[in-house]
């Protein structure tokens, strides 16, 4: 009676435990198939790290009968528990068939070259290989395991440090190749998933720490949170997905507006001030047209009093630059090459740069038919080996139909230039520091052909 009792008993707890397998697999394929996130032919690589949530995952795919492997990143921060945790995942995908790739970096070292803290050292490093990973590999999607309560700890920490609008999206659901099929369950779902079946994972002691403010909210603030709705997970998550809506929908709206107010001149973006019209904060409307470049919101707060900057005012991301002009503003990318300087050693000449063509011949003087990008001087004149650079704030030329000289500042400042193109100026001299023209339309008294000229030198130079 006893054993049949004892059999019965085994026999339900199978049962019990085969029903909660199945409920919390079938949420999580219900969840991957309504937002498309991958399918079973999909080739599938798990970001794992030993840990209870990456765990979850990986018995999930298991469950589901998924193709995937596994990629576990070893940073070396926490000595010998780092290599347990190594070992830990070889030995799991190893019993169960599953194909490993491990990496082990020294976080420190790589954290002191990239001048960042390791945390975000470490987060750079790992998605760098995974990234490497999927193209050698053909990988379809990146998998990685954070779940709802990961998302509510991630928005309290963008509240607190000011993140704005958008440090409320959260953490998307999906990011290019990487997604999140966890984004269903919260941190007690997934714990009780792993314990009633029993399946093992790794401790990291870290986490038991308040020393990080994720642990802090997650020991602290969650908690209560979960007193006063213990569905505020699934609620942050709601809130999180609404944000995101507008947010794309606002920046839509927005690149429609700046397009119909910007045009390019030379790759030099212009807004024109007529823009601001009917803007009631430019500085904020300015921060969500410039993020995509890399400027911070700090960097725009100056612009509310846009009409009071003096023209040249500017402010840089790391790869672009806004200035302020006359009317407006333009926005262009650091200038690279702002020791450009071209040797032209004779009439003779034919170059092809990078972006550019310039080419010399000489002609006759009845041959010149004033093309409007062609330049063309008395060849007695010019003193070879002839020099293209950038300007520089003591030059001066001679224009034409000019007594004296000028300096040209002063001639780029009556062009109404934009600051960007002005310092974009090209200038041609000869090898006696003589300023000869400015590039492409402008040549010099002393230089121009006239009755007297026996020979020209014919000067095509244009931008690609």
């Amino acid at each position: 009676m006893k054993s049949q009792i004892r059999s019965n008993i085994r026999n339900k707890n199978l049962f019990l435990t085969f029903v909660k397998i199945n409920a919390m697999l079938s949420d999580f394929e219900n969840f991957v198939s309504e937002n498309k996130l991958f399918s079973k032919k999909d080739k599938l690589l798990l970001a794992i790290s030993g840990g209870i949530d990456s765990m979850c995952l990986f018995h999930l795919l298991l469950l589901g009968r998924y193709n995937f492997s596994v990629a576990h990143c070893n940073f070396m921060l926490r000595g010998e528990d780092s290599m347990l945790d190594e070992a830990f995942i070889k030995k799991q995908a190893d019993r169960n068939g599953i194909h490993t790739h491990f990496i082990r970096f020294d976080t420190v070292a790589e954290s002191e070259k990239l001048k960042t803290g390791t945390q975000e050292t470490a987060r750079i490093l790992r998605y760098a290989w995974f990234e490497e990973l999927r193209r050698d590999a053909g990988y379809t999607r990146i998998l990685t395991a954070h779940h709802l309560s990961d998302n509510t700890e991630t928005m309290l920490i963008n509240l607190l440090r000011s993140g704005g609008i958008s440090g409320l999206h959260g953490i998307p659901l999906r990011n290019g190749v990487i997604a999140r099929p966890l984004m269903f369950a919260d941190r007690d779902a997934v714990q009780a998933f792993m314990t009633q079946n029993q399946f093992t994972y790794r401790h990291d002691i870290s986490n038991d720490s308040d020393d990080y403010l994720r642990n802090r909210i997650r020991h602290h603030v969650i908690p209560e949170l979960k007193k006063i709705d213990p569905a505020s997970d699934q609620h942050f998550y709601a809130s999180a997905a609404r944000v995101s809506e507008f947010e794309s929908v606002s920046q839509n709206l927005l690149d429609i507006f700046v397009s119909t107010h910007t045009e390019t001149q030379n790759g030099i973006l212009m807004l024109n001030d007529k823009v601001f019209d009917k803007i009631l904060y430019p500085a904020a409307f300015l921060y969500q047209f410039l993020k995509k470049y890399g400027f911070s919101r700090q960097a725009c707060e100056g612009f509310n009093d846009f009409k009071n900057l003096q023209a040249g005012a500017k402010i840089e991301s790391d790869l672009w630059v806004l200035c302020r002009e006359r009317n407006g503003f333009s926005l262009h990318e650091k200038q690279k090459d702002s020791g450009f300087r071209l040797s032209i050693p004779g009439p003779d000449t034919q170059i092809i740069g990078q972006n550019f063509e310039l080419s010399c011949a000489l002609l006759k003087p009845e041959e010149a038919d004033f093309k409007a990008d062609v330049l063309y001087f008395d060849i007695d004149a010019c003193h070879f080996p002839l020099e293209l650079r950038r300007w520089k704030a003591a030059d001066r030329m001679q224009p034409l139909g000019m007594k004296g000289s000028k300096k040209i500042s002063d001639i780029l400042t009556d062009r109404k230039l934009a600051h960007v193109l002005r310092k974009q100026q090209l200038v041609l001299s000869g090898s006696n520091g003589d300023i000869m023209a400015l590039l492409p339309d402008t040549c010099g008294e002393r230089y121009k052909i006239g009755t007297a000229t026996a020979s020209v030198l014919a000067l095509r130079f244009k931008s690609l």
